[in-house]
């Protein structure tokens, strides 16, 4: 029987909620030239709840909230931040702030949002 692309997704997924587990995710990331990118917030105070980072094999739910932001950023800051790992995100600008806001610097990234924009235009029905 046919998994479904969402099983095959659910098998990669990998949460993360202590130091230890965070420097192996980092150790791994750290391998990939490329990466997905994803952060969620809080809904009224804005604070980072979850990094999302994904690439071929893994994807990593990020907890910052149980590890704490010192850690995160102490793990997640060189990786971001190399400028030979491209960073996939859609609206980058968000996850600019977001993460900036506990130290974290990103570099090469590729804003999917700036590239819908550049193919379709600002304003599309739907949105990008």
């Amino acid at each position: 029987m046919r998994r479904s692309i969402q099983e095959k997704a659910l098998e990669k997924l990998q949460w993360v909620e202590t130091e230890a587990e965070l420097l192996k995710a980092a150790q791994m990331i750290s391998k990939e030239t490329m990466i997905a990118l994803d952060v969620e917030t809080k809904m009224y105070s804005g604070e980072l709840c979850l990094i999302q980072v994904g690439f071929a094999s893994t994807i990593f739910l990020i907890d910052p909230l149980m590890i704490g932001y010192e850690a995160v950023t102490l793990h997640l800051n060189p990786i971001f931040s190399e400028p030979t790992r491209q960073i996939l995100i859609h609206n980058a600008s968000f996850e600019r702030r977001i993460l900036g806001q506990i130290g974290i610097q990103l570099s090469n990234v590729i804003d999917t949002l700036k590239l819908s924009r550049e193919i379709r235009g600002k304003k599309i029905d739907g949105g990008h």
